[in-house]
């Protein structure tokens, strides 16, 4: 198949356009899709494996070159803002935050290791590498940088991307120990902790924390775990579940008045977003805890009934709808500040995972002229999309109660619904699939 012309000024013709909106992978590679890998030999089946993962080093060494030259020709930006990560983020369907991600490993790449984007493209190394060189040399000095790669560039089609991360970390502790230093003071300012929701009503909880600090809190939780054993001899919970248990004890006993640095008086507000009918026990429908997502109605209810906390409890109707509210005035009251957020969740900018507990309340319809403070006319937008919004060429058009479209500066449209409410009623049963 012949691959679709493409203007001077690099923007795509009608045919390129149809051929990325077709997704023709199959017809694309049409002999390779037509393996069936459970009928080959173990030697077929790890040539496929190698063909696959050098074809996807091919993929994501396009993927930069495209990324890098779509943000070097953003040259009219709007506001002397960089808006360009929005186009990228909603593009590949990716939060704005990953889109920068994107951005910066896909100039890195260009512009300062080609040789290293060769490989990729080659397939000789996984963009695991790439992405390794890439964090590794962020904040060094270009030209040092240039030598870091050059360093460990020969035996990186060698190595694992763990030891590959090794062999740069050995670059430039010898080719800059100042700098290395200087990272290591800039990454303890860094420092955080952080909170993602999981499958399965639970969470990973995870610090970015200088090594000795990570020392500590692993001792103590060992410490913890080693007496409950001991005092404990009928304790059926394994060492690993002990450990983990161990940072849950040591925040309550803080929130309760025993931490060394005085007493905690503030509960946990906990938000939940549940049914009535739920939360009187007449049906085992799930609710919504904000900064997760879906719980059961039985965690619900145990968390109202939990004494340590402060529990604050929006209600829908049978049907998932909030309450609905009409103001007059520009700020929205604390009550319909709760609704709209809780009916988002999360910015209304696709893709964009800041919580709405974060955001701005953006009139739809500005107030100024004319729109009204009420939830047809609200939306959570984060503080940067409430710029997008209003700063420059994007669009925004819609019902936030149910799809707003935003239309770029290239005149691509995406669309943004709001998450789905608990209902009384258990969602509708899809039909399965054929099974050819």
């Amino acid at each position: 198949m012949s691959v679709a012309p493409i203007s001077e000024d690099g923007t795509p013709l009608d045919a390129l356009a149809a051929f990325v909106a077709s997704a023709p992978m199959r017809q694309v590679l049409p002999q390779i899709a037509a393996l069936d890998p459970t009928q080959l030999s173990a030697e077929g089946r790890v040539d496929g494996l190698v063909f696959a993962s050098r074809l996807r080093g091919f993929a994501d060494a396009m993927v930069h070159r495209f990324a890098a030259a779509h943000v070097a020709a953003d040259a009219d930006r709007d506001n002397g803002m960089d808006w360009v990560r929005e186009e990228i983020a909603t593009a590949l369907a990716i939060d704005p935050d990953s889109a920068r991600g994107v951005m910066v490993e896909a100039e890195a790449m260009v512009e300062q290791f080609p040789a290293t984007l060769a490989l990729l493209e080659e397939g000789e190394v996984s963009t695991g590498h790439a992405r390794a060189l890439v964090q590794a040399t962020m904040q060094l000095e270009p030209a040092v940088a240039v030598r870091v790669e050059a360093r460990v560039i020969k035996r990186a089609p060698e190595q694992s991307v763990t030891n590959f991360r090794r062999s740069l970390a050995r670059a430039i502790h010898a080719l800059d120990p100042r700098t290395a230093e200087a990272k290591h003071a800039r990454s303890r300012e860094d420092r955080r902790m952080w909170n993602m929701p999981q499958p399965d009503g639970m969470a990973r909880l995870g610090a970015d924390l200088p090594a000795e600090d990570a020392a500590v809190i692993q001792t103590a939780c060992e410490v913890f775990a080693d007496q409950i054993r001991r005092l404990n001899p009928g304790d059926d919970r394994t060492k690993a579940q002990l450990r983990a248990d161990a940072l849950t004890h040591f925040a309550l006993n803080y929130l309760n008045g025993g931490g060394s640095g005085g007493a905690c008086d503030r509960r946990p507000a906990i938000a939940i977003t549940i049914n009535l009918e739920t939360l009187a026990g007449g049906n085992e429908q799930p609710a919504e805890l904000d900064g997760y997502g879906p719980i059961t109605a039985a965690v619900a209810r145990k968390i109202a009934a939990d004494p340590s906390g402060t529990w604050k409890r929006l209600i829908t109707d049978p049907s998932g709808k909030l309450l609905d509210y009409k103001q007059t005035t520009y700020k929205p009251p604390k009550a319909l500040q709760d609704h709209v957020k809780a009916r988002d969740r999360r910015c209304r900018f696709r893709h964009c995972r800041r919580r709405a507990k974060l955001c701005d309340l953006d009139h739809r319809h500005d107030w100024q002229h004319g729109g009204t403070t009420c939830v047809l006319n609200l939306e959570c937008l984060c503080e940067r999309h409430h710029q997008l919004k209003h700063q420059t060429r994007w669009r925004l058009t819609g019902n936030p109660e149910s799809t707003l479209t935003w239309t770029s500066p290239t005149g691509h449209t995406y669309t943004s619904d709001p998450p789905p409410q608990p209902t009384a009623e258990p969602p509708p049963v899809e039909d399965e699939p054929p099974p050819f």
